[in-house]
């Protein structure tokens, strides 16, 4: 047991990571944003990728459920937060661009501690949908303790974190990587 993350390697199938893939860019697309609620911005020099929302209702609500049941498990086995929602949910496109341009999320944060709302985001989950195959880059990095490289970039593996944990997907230097990633939110920390 980790006090920074709980994975589960392998848990979603290639079938269904498949299907997860097909479903999520049937969606509506936009570019990746920075920042939380109403003060998002787009920043290239931090980001670029692109997303799509996922609907708690529709195709991919078994996605939901499943995703609310890790965030159980995780925060039972090790985080022990005070939780109420999962809220959002977001379908992540990463990929080599034409011209040599790299899609990337540099070190950040889920949460912003300065906040009007009696709730923030308190954990956080990352889906890897893609064959690592498939791309080169595009790593999912953890700032404390980090798992192992291959773990993270095993196909169908869960990792649930806090929140306030600092992580990274390094430029995708080849092919497309796709996630799905999600924020359970709790009332704000004391």
């Amino acid at each position: 047991m980790n006090a920074w993350w709980q994975l589960w390697s392998g848990l979603f199938s290639p079938k269904t990571c498949d299907w997860i893939i097909s479903e999520g860019l049937k969606l509506p697309s936009q570019p990746g944003m920075v920042g939380h609620g109403h003060e998002t911005v787009r920043n290239e020099n931090k980001r670029l990728s692109t997303i799509r929302w996922v609907k708690r209702e529709g195709r991919l609500a078994q996605i939901w459920d499943r995703s609310v049941e890790l965030f159980q498990e995780a925060n039972y086995n090790a985080f022990g937060f005070d939780l109420s929602t999962l809220r959002e949910m977001q379908f992540t496109e990463y990929q080599a661009r034409p011209g040599g341009q790299q899609d990337y999320y540099t070190w950040h944060e889920d949460l912003t501690w300065a906040t009007n709302t009696p709730y923030q985001r308190k954990l956080s989950l990352v889906i890897q949908l893609s064959d690592p195959a498939d791309y080169d880059g595009g790593d999912l990095q953890l700032q404390q303790e980090p798992p192992e490289r291959r773990h993270l970039r095993t196909r169908g593996t869960a990792i649930v974190f806090p929140s306030f944990h600092s992580h990274q997907v390094t430029p995708v230097t080849r092919g497309t990587r796709y996630s799905l990633v999600a924020w359970h939110e709790g009332p704000n920390f004391r």
